[in-house]
């Protein structure tokens, strides 16, 4: 029987029959109109090929899109920070497929198995071109749109070049915190493919989660107060006063040294990035108070928030997708599994691995008890 998804398996490889019975199950359920599938394979089963079988299925950008990414339209906002060609963007067909991965390592293996693979990874994996003394993520465009503007004009920035070549690519792998970070209307996609799914309650939760440690606030000069409460009003109260501190210190910093044309020290650096990123976590919880249930840690030394689910929290990954594919090794319940994500119509697919024990048997000794001291002895 033919396979629309096989004839786009990776020409240089031959599938396994536990890579065809992937393919063909993911293929029936979507043909079906389920939108997510949850796959489960052993290690070495080659999950990987199945991402880049779906990237062959997924249609091209338009020139209008193409247009909007490479002139740097899309990202255009206005004094309030919105993004002035939204609507336009949102209004361009899905196309492509994005593949998100937990660590860089994994980004790195797929492009060595697939060269044609654009990945994308956060700014502080690039050097800055303008000066080299500075990555992406500190450089002198932080603090002066006008170089940034000059950098994309010129096409000379290795990240936003890469982010653009991600965007625009037909298959493209990002880790789970890069894909959060990226505007809402450039990453809609026809698949994306949530490698290491069994990880992606824990990346969510991570993502959404602030921690105020007062330390970190005193030596940085920010005005606050200690949460004593319980209360849930008082508290965000609170954390709208903090966002609003840490703001004023982003601020004053950027001015300050504006107002003296100069970069930043290493120190300066280091403290924009912490306020930068404690600022962006206090305003996605903010953004989310009363979408999402939050557990509140005190005590007198730091605040910890941290949703208490993830099934309100998935909508920032699958709502940019037509279809999505949940792979892991590791998924012991997909009942369980799928309720914990907040989906409820999926279909579950499943290999058994293919390891032959009699090839590599296990042996358990009881003759010797191992310890500390006389590993290394009782090993030779």
């Amino acid at each position: 029987m033919f396979s629309r998804y096989l004839s786009h398996f990776p020409k240089e490889y031959e599938p396994s029959q536990q890579q065809i019975k992937l393919i063909r199950g993911v293929e029936k359920a979507f043909n079906n109109g389920k939108k997510f599938v949850i796959c489960c394979a052993p290690t070495g089963t080659g999950k990987s090929f199945l991402a880049k079988t779906l990237s062959g299925l997924g249609s091209r950008p338009n020139e209008t899109f193409i247009n909007s990414v490479n002139t740097y339209a899309a990202y255009k906002q206005d004094f309030a920070g919105n993004y002035i060609n939204e609507v336009d963007c949102l209004s361009q067909p899905p196309f492509g497929t994005f593949a998100l991965t937990i660590t860089k390592s994994l980004q790195d293996q797929y492009l060595k198995l697939f060269p044609d693979t654009d990945i994308l990874k956060g700014k502080s994996n690039y050097i800055c071109d303008v000066d080299p003394n500075f990555d992406v993520e500190t450089a002198p465009c932080v603090l002066v749109s006008k170089i940034r503007d000059e950098c994309w004009e010129k096409n000379r920035c290795p990240y936003y070049n890469a982010r653009n070549q991600s965007l625009l690519s037909n298959f493209s792998v990002l880790n789970y915190k890069m894909f959060l970070a990226l505007p809402n209307h450039v990453k809609r996609k026809n698949f994306i493919i949530c490698d290491e799914a069994s990880e992606l309650e824990e990346e969510l939760v991570k993502r959404f989660s602030a921690e105020v440690v007062y330390d970190r606030l005193k030596q940085y000069d920010i005005s606050f107060s200690s949460l004593i409460t319980d209360n849930k009003d008082k508290t965000r109260a609170w954390i709208y006063d903090l966002i609003f501190n840490v703001s004023e210190q982003i601020n004053s910093l950027i001015n300050r040294v504006n107002k003296k044309q100069r970069t930043l020290s290493q120190p300066e650096k280091i403290k924009l990035q912490y306020l930068k990123n404690l600022h962006n976590s206090l305003t996605m919880v903010d953004s989310l108070w009363k979408d999402c249930e939050f557990v509140i840690d005190k005590d007198s030394k730091k605040v910890t928030i941290t949703p208490l689910k993830a099934d309100r929290l998935t909508k920032f990954i699958f709502n940019h997708a037509d279809n999505v594919l949940l792979m892991s090794a590791t998924i012991i319940d997909h009942v369980n599994f799928a309720k914990t994500l907040g989906i409820k119509d999926y279909e579950y697919v499943e290999v058994e691995s293919d390891f032959n024990p009699q090839k590599s048997p296990i042996y358990v000794s009881s003759q010797n008890k191992l310890n500390y001291k006389n590993l290394t002895s009782k090993l030779k």
